[in-house]
């Protein structure tokens, strides 16, 4: 049986990786390595989707969108992942 409550993992940096590449297509890996400096990260640290969010809360629209999906993602692994603790026998 998995640890993963409801088989959910929370999102990670890889994830937002592809979905920035998705919507950017071929200015993708430009975008993403500038967000990566803005953020002062190379996408393997701990903290790292953490320290992303708020810059590409400050990007273009198409990049707030993706932070804005992460962050519901999160939340609701979040949320899914307390009440899985709390019920689980």
């Amino acid at each position: 049986m998995s640890d993963a409550p409801y088989g959910l993992h929370p999102p990670t940096v890889a994830d937002a990786h592809d979905a920035l590449h998705r919507v950017h297509g071929a200015d993708g890996p430009r975008i993403w390595a500038a967000l990566l400096a803005g953020a002062g990260v190379t996408g393997q640290e701990p903290d790292a989707l953490d320290r992303l969010l708020p810059v590409l809360d400050r990007a273009d629209e198409v990049t707030q969108l993706c932070a804005q999906a992460l962050r519901i993602r999160l939340t609701s692994y979040t949320c899914l992942a307390a009440a899985h603790s709390m019920t689980r026998s």
